[in-house]
């Protein structure tokens, strides 16, 4: 991706990663550095016991949800399977304009609201489970259909959901970790070491997404850097290195 007139910030050329990093991705990189393999939720600094959001973190399945994003990882952890690939997490600059192109349109598939068959979001079949997991008897779906995944599914499954360089799951599936610690500027960002912030930005909707506002490129979720979600992965992205 090239820098854009109408960009948030003049981004450098940079690479981004087509697609959420998966299970297979992260189990890889596990067996080689020899780290834990995360298959518990964890929030505010806290791993309940037996939770029932468990089920839903990909690293405690098989083989046979392999291409599903990588979920219930922290900031810090995520950050080290992207700079052990020579890469790092996404500056928030990078993804809004990966997230936007160059019409500036608040989805990947342009201005209209999100439907079924757009995006991997919470319609019918994630609702009666949120309600579960988040005790909220009122929860409605985003859209009075079902997406065929009660809760992540394989990465690239949407084909609305992909900007014009084919990134996909932008607007769906996980929200994703940033480099960005939350509120910081632009300036900040780049004194500042990320390692020193409490919070960041997690950006883009996910399978729990049930308000289309999550899904609007302006939403900016804060999330301490602790914290181990079903509906929270990563991916990476590196500068482009000229000769």
């Amino acid at each position: 991706l090239q820098n854009l007139d109408d960009a948030p910030a003049r981004v450098p050329a940079f690479c981004l990663d087509a697609h959420e990093v998966t299970l297979a991705q992260y189990r890889a990189f596990a067996t080689r550095q020899g780290v834990e393999v995360p298959r518990e939720v964890r929030w505010r600094g806290v791993t309940p016991s037996d939770h029932a959001a468990d089920l839903h973190c990909t690293g405690g399945h098989d083989a046979t949800r392999e291409r599903e994003p990588f979920n219930c990882i922290d900031w810090s952890a995520a950050r080290a399977y992207c700079r052990a690939a020579g890469a790092d997490l996404p500056a928030e600059a990078q993804w809004e304009l990966a997230l936007r192109g160059e019409d500036n349109a608040p989805y990947p598939w342009g201005r209209r609201a999100p439907a079924t068959g757009d995006l991997n979001a919470c319609g019918r079949e994630c609702v009666a489970l949120l309600r579960t997991l988040e005790g909220d008897p009122e929860l409605n779906p985003l859209f009075d259909a079902a997406d065929s995944f009660v809760a992540t599914a394989p990465v690239g499954s949407f084909e609305a959901d992909r900007n014009p360089h084919g990134v996909t799951d932008l607007a769906g599936n996980v929200r994703e970790w940033l480099l960005d610690g939350f509120g910081s500027t632009p300036s900040e960002s780049a004194t500042r070491d990320p390692e020193s912030h409490d919070y960041h930005v997690v950006r883009g909707g996910s399978w729990k997404s049930a308000l289309p506002t999550g899904l609007d490129l302006a939403h900016r979720g804060r999330v301490r850097a602790d914290v181990r979600d079903v509906d929270i992965g990563f991916r990476c992205a590196s500068p482009v290195r000229t000769q």
